[in-house]
């Protein structure tokens, strides 16, 4: 299971068809640089959408972790590296790393920001491989504010995908958002929310005749959405749920990602050969997600200082001649 993806992409479409009802979602919640997440994969089993209405107390404090499903993502300036030509006139950019089921999904989302209007540029799994999904016409994120409970807006766009081979394709995708209801959320380890709201997002994807249904619950003061759920559009009931286990503002450094086989000091086994520095950048991210049946041999002294994300993929392997501190 994998919306947070999608989620990142078509969350927020707001006109702001302002009621009196509260809680009010402001301008002050927009993206900006530094913000990050972490978020989990919970089973399904049992689990079932929240009501809609005024008032609601939706407890999900007994979601069960999917094992080896979650993942991070932050949102800093495009800059630090190549922008593919889809994407240039970008003034933000949010990274996403995300393992589910022992696959892991990386990328790069683009967007270009104007005011209180955040438009989506398109995604760009890099460098993992050379996937771009770019929209002809950016759609509006997060557009009007403030947006509060029946709160409804439509966009529509045409999506191109283009693969490393040359082969493009391109598809027309509306999207409905509606804010369905307000009240408290739950989540595990009784974090408990006041004051939120529910928004049900509806992504039709021509020529596909199923629709793709997501409720998302977001906070003012908090960027990101609090929980995420996949709905089935045949029967109402619950496909995928993701859920935010923290969250902050700070600096966001690079990432380095281990993908090779044997000793931590060979630049040959870190993507675009770029291996981590002996001192970190607040806000840097490693990722230990090495060849299948291989290893990361961490055979010089290394320290993981505080403020660096250190992700170690499932089923990956360190080997510790060396030393390995982790402040």
């Amino acid at each position: 299971m994998k919306i947070i993806a999608i989620l990142l992409n078509c969350c927020f479409l707001l006109l702001g068809i302002t009621s009196t009802a509260q809680p009010v979602i402001t301008a002050a919640n927009k993206f900006k640089p530094g913000d990050w997440r972490r978020i989990q994969e919970a089973q399904i089993t049992g689990v079932v959408a929240g009501s809609s209405g005024i008032n609601q107390v939706w407890n999900y404090n007994n979601l069960v972790d999917m094992p080896g499903s979650s993942g991070f993502d932050s949102i800093s300036l495009p800059s630090g590296g190549p922008i593919p030509p889809y994407f240039v006139g970008a003034n933000l950019k949010g990274y996403l790393y995300y393992e589910y089921g022992g696959i892991v999904d990386e990328g790069d989302y683009f967007y270009k920001v104007s005011g209180d209007t955040v438009r989506n540029m398109g995604y760009w799994a890099n460098p993992l491989d050379s996937f771009i999904q770019y929209y002809q016409n950016p759609y509006i994120v997060f557009p009007y504010y403030p947006f509060t409970y029946n709160s409804h807006a439509s966009d529509s766009t045409l999506v191109t995908d283009v693969l490393g081979t040359g082969y493009t394709d391109t598809s027309r995708r509306n999207f409905d958002y509606k804010v369905t209801g307000y009240g408290t959320l739950i989540l595990p380890g009784n974090r408990t929310f006041t004051d939120v709201l529910q928004v049900k997002t509806t992504t039709i994807s021509s020529p596909f005749f199923f629709p793709e249904i997501n409720m998302i619950y977001v906070k003012q003061g908090i960027p990101y959405p609090l929980l995420e759920m996949s709905i089935s559009p045949l029967n109402g009931t619950v496909v995928g749920v993701d859920y935010m286990t923290s969250y902050g503002t700070g600096p966001v450094g690079p990432s380095y990602t281990f993908t090779g086989n044997g000793n931590w000091n060979n630049p040959a086994n870190w993507q675009g050969g770029t291996m981590p520095p002996t001192t970190f950048t607040p806000g840097s991210i490693i990722i230990i997600s090495h060849a299948p049946g291989g290893s990361c041999i961490i055979n010089v002294p290394v320290t993981i200082p505080p403020g660096v994300q250190f992700i170690i993929s499932s089923g990956a392997n360190l080997v510790l001649p060396g030393n390995l501190t982790i402040q």
